[in-house]
């Protein structure tokens, strides 16, 4: 039996490396149950786009390997439904993930991470996720049950799957003021 998995931005990108991670390329990679989802192509795509103003050359490069990864993947694009973007906003309103998805204060500018989405995506169609972010999926887990969480660099389920289960633990949501937003 193959497990589909949604797998993160860490793991997509392993398949364009000369040298990827050896666990990782002998567990997961290449395989049809790979799904690369909607928030990771975007990552991959601001990071094509960043790539092409610095280097044109290595752009073109990442921009030909992501169309080809697409072009051969069996997967299909999960839909973003109504609710899914109901369980992600339920996500940003716990002060325990608000390092998820506010950008952090500095001079460099960055989108924030796609994990909420990755997250929400993964629930909503029970299917667990692969990534080497294992803490951040960690700390999402605790507050809304993700149907799994595997690291195909130790080959370890960090969070084992579950059956279909929407519960989540009760998050407190605090008003917005100014020391929030500080």
């Amino acid at each position: 039996m193959h497990i589909r998995f949604l797998a993160d931005t860490n793991v997509i990108s392993e398949t364009y490396k000369c040298k990827p991670h050896p666990v990782i390329a002998n567990s997961i990679l290449g395989r049809p149950q790979l799904i690369p989802p909607y928030p990771v192509i975007l990552e991959i795509e601001m990071g094509i786009h960043s790539r092409k103003r610095h280097d044109p050359l290595a752009g073109e490069w990442l921009r030909n390997w992501l169309d080809r990864l697409l072009e051969t993947s069996d997967s299909v694009l999960l839909e973003s439904s109504p609710s899914v973007a109901q369980l992600q906003a339920e996500m940003m309103k716990a002060p325990a993930l608000r390092h998820l998805w506010r950008t952090p204060t500095s001079k460099r500018l960055r989108p924030p991470g796609q994990d909420l989405a990755i997250a929400a995506l993964a629930i909503e169609h029970q299917l667990p996720i692969a990534t080497v972010n294992v803490r951040d999926f960690m700390a999402i887990h605790e507050y809304f049950p993700l149907p799994g969480v595997f690291d195909p660099s130790t080959l370890l389920w960090n969070a084992t799957p579950t059956p279909r289960s929407r519960r989540r633990r009760s998050v407190s949501v605090l008003p917005l003021t100014e020391a929030a937003l500080a």
